[in-house]
């Protein structure tokens, strides 16, 4: 997470940034079907989504709150 900040779209510059990465357990595909291939790809994606739903949320309320400051 933080790569958009890094390369922003159509710009050429290259602007500093932290990037988060999160190592997730593996997923056993074992014995899956498929038929089991919608379930799993649901479950990989709410997995992988869930920390980057949560940064931007916490991002959304710092800028508020940012933002609810500079009015004061």
């Amino acid at each position: 997470m933080g790569s958009y900040q890094h390369h922003r779209t159509g710009h050429w510059m290259l602007w500093p940034a932290t990037v988060t990465v999160h190592l997730h357990d593996t997923i056993d595909p074992a014995g899956l079907t498929k038929e089991d291939v919608p379930a799993l790809r649901d479950r990989v994606r709410a997995i992988i989504s869930a920390p980057v739903e949560a940064l931007l949320e916490e991002s959304q309320v710092e800028g508020a709150r940012d933002n609810a400051s500079a009015i004061d």
